[in-house]
């Protein structure tokens, strides 16, 4: 198990809203070409709730591919794994909240 406290991808905006054992809440821009690659999380969810442009989230679940649009949302269970990219050149940016329990990051290879 691999547990962040640094981050393993780039991102053009990061900002922290809120940070316990338990749950975390931030805000990621990503820009054209920026992801965040192939992972999952043994104990928390991931929510995604698109604020700015469109996003995908791929998993390697049922739901493969997700078109996010603002004011929509999408949550990868723990134990799935997923990939997050911007749908277009203009970039999105997104709240996300992981939770319940401790965060951990474990990378994945691309399933495809």
């Amino acid at each position: 198990m691999t547990h962040a406290l640094a981050h393993t991808y780039d991102v053009s905006e990061r900002e922290m809203i809120v940070e316990t054992r338990d749950v975390r809440v931030h805000t990621l821009l990503l820009t054209a070409g920026q992801t965040i690659p192939w992972h999952k999380h043994s104990n928390v969810d991931d929510t995604f709730l698109c604020m700015t442009g469109k996003m995908t989230i791929r998993t390697d679940s049922e739901d493969a591919e997700i078109s996010l649009k603002p004011g929509e949302r999408y949550t990868a269970p723990a134990g799935v794994g997923h990939f997050v990219e911007p749908a277009t050149d203009e970039g999105t940016k997104f709240l996300l909240i992981q939770a319940v329990g401790q965060h951990d990051y474990i990378p994945l290879d691309d399933p495809a």
